[in-house]
């Protein structure tokens, strides 16, 4: 997972992974919790790089069979001790990012526009105004979310929504914007629903759906229906909403354990990018925007997910779609009448 690995990369460029006993207790934020996975995870791969898959039951039979500490255990079974292995994983670690992140120049141009909570994430562009959508979990210790509008000018700002999921999304004309809320139902259990903001409007904000576990909506550039995805009973499905009749229609009929992720409009409303992982494996596809033809963009081992257009694009034109990997941006040239091009 390209996440966890920038949270690991991240934690050891700047010299704050947890240390050895530190990793051993969580109460710590919600951050801090999942670095204690993601470092366990990767100890775990490096023992199992070090010792093999045979050493590496030995120290689980040993532990399941007898009342020895880790450290007794490790040494009688594998003549190696737990503070050693994390020093010699950790400098394993620095050795392997500072390769991959030599050729990597500092933009010396970037500056921290919020640094509020420990996850200001998921900016959205107003096209209109100088304005910023983004999630925030300012003031909490865990990952719940508000939504936040930023005037990049003023610098003030106003919260619109709380306890929101991820990426929020601008129509094309900066009027309305739609994103997914979780509400307590009636058995306490907490469900994403898609509400919109029409500035247009007197009553401005509007829940459109009840129950419905949807996430990750996008308006179509002509502001009459609204993809997202759809959970239950653990798959996810591409959906379509018409805003005129809230009828939805499923654009996806996964019945296996797939996951769909960021469905996005092409700005002339024809095709619909999106990621999909199954098989252990997260890749990119393209759809028309009635759901057929779907066809993929990439078909490898990288992590490719968040996709979007770019703004360069006209009925007759060539389009880009791009997509943030490990230490890069690719892009795609779409034809009207092929297939995608890398460039």
């Amino acid at each position: 997972d390209s996440h966890r690995d920038m949270l690991l990369r991240s934690a050891t460029l700047e010299d704050k992974l947890l240390t050895y006993n530190r990793m051993g207790i969580y109460g710590k934020n919600g951050l801090g919790n999942e670095l204690v996975y993601n470092q366990g995870y990767s100890l775990v791969k490096y023992l199992k790089k070090k010792h093999g898959e045979e050493g590496m039951a030995s120290i689980l039979e040993g532990k399941g069979h007898n009342y020895l500490s880790l450290k007794r255990n490790m040494y009688y079974r594998v003549k190696d001790t737990p503070r050693w292995v994390y020093k010699e994983w950790k400098e394993d670690l620095e050795k392997k990012y500072k390769e991959e992140t030599e050729d990597i120049t500092p933009d010396e141009n970037v500056e921290d526009l919020v640094s509020w909570g420990w996850s200001d994430r998921h900016p959205a562009f107003s096209p209109i105004k100088n304005e910023v959508a983004f999630v925030s979990n300012k003031g909490q210790d865990y990952e719940r979310l508000g939504l936040y509008l930023l005037d990049l000018d003023s610098k003030r700002h106003k919260r619109l929504a709380r306890n929101i999921n991820p990426d929020p999304s601008f129509s094309y004309d900066g009027q309305r914007l739609v994103y997914s809320k979780n509400r307590l139902n009636w058995r306490g259990s907490r469900l994403g629903d898609i509400y919109i903001i029409d500035w247009t409007r007197v009553n401005k904000k509007r829940r459109l759906t009840r129950g419905m576990r949807a996430k990750e909506p996008h308006l179509s550039p002509d502001g009459r229906s609204i993809i997202f995805v759809k959970n239950e009973e653990g798959r996810t499905n591409i959906c379509l909403l018409d805003l005129e009749t809230e009828e939805i229609r499923y654009l996806t009929k996964n019945e296996d354990y797939t996951q769909y992720f960021t469905p996005r409009f092409s700005p002339n409303g024809e095709r619909i990018v999106f990621s999909r992982f199954k098989d252990g494996q997260r890749d990119l596809y393209l759809m028309s925007a009635d759901g057929s033809g779907i066809m993929s963009l990439t078909n490898d081992k990288a992590d490719d997910r968040n996709s979007s257009w770019s703004s360069e694009f006209s009925p007759t034109a060539t389009a880009s779609v791009k997509t943030f990997r490990r230490f890069s941006v690719r892009w795609w040239r779409m034809g009207p009448l092929r297939g995608p091009t890398v460039i």
